[in-house]
């Protein structure tokens, strides 16, 4: 079974003094482990402590007390009193701890005379000077206390490398242009970034090397250099000779994946994608002249661009999908994209985008994911009307269901992804409790039969038990595993804050929205009306345009 985070394996504490030698042995938490006596031994070996009593020490291990024992002679006690230093276990620290002399006798230490003892229990450098002036002044208000006395240096590590990006690497900020009357034209999405043959794409700035520290025993801690980069070399570049600059090798289009820059020629279809084509997949960009006919898949590593509608078919691309018309899916069409989908329209489909679905006209019939926003703003409808809506971060549309109270779902706040998943181990889990029940019950006639026959079975029912035993323990593993999977889930569904919910116009009757874990049926008409979560209550506020990154003039 896997570590909880409460779990914590025992450990130990060796500290010397002219006191005597004392070992305190902490107990485990949880499912940690116990401290080995080897380990300790080791240790006692490593100190040179050779006048200690072993047959005590494997007694002290076993009862893990938590309380120091003494395990080896005292030392003539001096009137300067006791000095006890403790190292700590990663040597970046140590403690002095003062134990006065018997009663009435008087002393006085000097910052030499400490530092005399340091060194000799292992302190070799990182004193305090200060600290250890004002213990020499008056050692008496010091007193049975631990005091830090040293500090060692931490290694600095060097800077990393960076690359400098010389285009847009931020697809997540849309870029829109604004018509004459200042209103955002959701056709025109120019987000495509053509670059020419010998242009700079990238930068690179070597790591520098780090500054080595130093323990409190004298050990030196090495620096770590900063970690270097590859140059993202990818399709159609190339590197200069020194290997800090980036360009590209062709005219075409800059794809950056996270990995590599590529300089992609898009695959471009003149007409519809049907039977005169065949299904496409391509590791860059499709465009398509014409529609996307029923049946027919298009798969591309870069951007998807219909310039007519897309029907019964599916689509998947590794970046954006821009659909010029929209999706008549019949029930049956699928559109992926990793990044964002724009459409005029969507009906009767299943949509799942990484980041953004933006529409002009409808949602209608369809199911929507979406990993940050789902916009139905831009043209004289912009409703979303049937089917289920989920994204992370906001769902803003001018109308919400109709009047005929059509049932809509309006999700937000929570990745789509992590209810999906929440979801589908829930009925993982009650499928497993229900199995592992009846093996529970298979188990206990098993065990039944055995006894009223003298504890004893046929061949075929010993090994039917044994099946049945095999099976439950697998199945409390998963069942186990499932379920901290779960609490992860969970987690990270709580931790969530945000998402808004959005209509310019009105939302109807019929409609139910829900922000993170909080749901609410709307049961009256709403106008002007922004949904938001507090104190695990829905409010309303006033409605809240979507934001939108607009290209400057001028700007590449």
């Amino acid at each position: 079974m896997d570590k909880k985070s409460w779990d914590l394996d025992g450990y130990f504490k060796i500290i010397t003094s002219n006191q005597g030698v004392f070992l305190t042995i902490y107990s485990p938490v949880g499912e940690g482990e116990k401290v080995n006596i080897d380990d300790v031994l080791i240790h006692v070996k490593e100190r040179g402590l050779t006048d200690v009593n072993l047959d005590l020490i494997e007694q002290v291990v076993e009862e893990s007390s938590g309380l120091p024992i003494k395990i080896g002679k005292a030392q003539e006690e001096k009137k300067t009193g006791v000095l006890i230093v403790e190292i700590m276990e990663d040597e970046m620290s140590a403690y002095l701890t003062i134990v006065p002399p018997p009663s009435g006798s008087s002393f006085k230490l000097t910052p030499e005379e400490i530092k005399d003892v340091l060194k000799k229990e292992g302190v070799s450098c990182g004193y305090d000077e200060e600290v250890l002036i004002d213990i020499s002044i008056e050692p008496r208000k010091e007193l049975n206390r631990a005091i830090l006395v040293a500090k060692g240096i931490a290694s600095v590590k060097g800077k990393d490398a960076i690359i400098d990006y010389k285009f847009d690497t931020h697809k997540d900020k849309v870029r829109f242009k604004e018509n004459e009357n200042g209103r955002v034209n959701y056709r025109e999405l120019n987000l495509i970034e053509n670059v020419q043959e010998g242009q700079v794409l990238a930068i690179k700035m070597l790591p520098t090397a780090g500054k080595s520290g130093i323990t409190v025993t004298g050990k030196e801690l090495p620096a770590e250099e900063g970690k270097d980069l590859p140059l993202p070399i990818g399709k159609n570049t190339y590197a200069s000779d020194d290997g800090l600059e980036l360009y590209a090798s062709c005219t075409g289009r800059v794809v950056w994946s996270e990995t590599k820059i590529d300089v992609e020629s898009a695959y471009e279809i003149k007409g519809d994608v049907g039977y005169d084509t065949g299904n496409i997949e391509f590791a860059g960009t499709v465009i398509v002249g014409g529609n996307v006919k029923d049946g027919f898949s298009i798969k591309a590593g870069g951007d998807i661009e219909i310039r007519g509608c897309v029907e019964k078919a599916v689509l998947e691309a590794a970046g954006n999908v821009r659909i010029q018309n929209g999706v008549i899916g019949k029930g049956e069409g699928i559109v992926k994209a990793g990044r964002d989908v724009y459409a005029k329209f969507i009906e009767n489909a299943t949509v799942i985008a990484g980041e953004d679905v933006i529409v002009s006209e409808a949602i209608m019939h369809s199911n929507v994911d979406t990993g940050k926003r789902a916009i139905v703003y831009g043209g004289k409808k912009g409703v979303i009307l049937g089917g289920r809506i989920r994204a992370k971060d906001e769902i803003n549309a001018r109308t919400i269901g109709s009047w005929a109270e059509v049932e809509t779902s309006i999700e937000a706040g929570i990745d789509p992804h992590t209810r999906e998943d929440i979801s589908i181990l829930e009925k993982e889990i009650e499928e497993d409790k229900k199995s592992f029940n009846e093996l529970k019950l298979g188990i206990k006639n098993l065990v039944k039969q055995k006894e009223k026959s003298g504890n004893r079975l046929s061949p075929d029912k010993e090994e039917l038990l044994a099946q049945h035993l095999r099976a439950q323990n697998l199945l409390m593993t998963k069942l186990r595993d499932t379920a901290e999977r779960m609490i992860t889930l969970q987690k990270e569904f709580s931790a969530e804050t945000g998402g808004k919910i959005c209509v310019f116009n009105v939302i109807y009757p019929g409609v139910k929205i829900c922000i993170r874990n909080t749901t609410l049926f709307i049961k009256k008409e709403y106008k002007y009306t922004m949904f938001i979560v507090k104190a695990n209550q829905i409010k309303l506020l006033s409605y809240e345009e979507p934001k939108m990154t607009k290209k400057k003039e001028g700007e590449k």
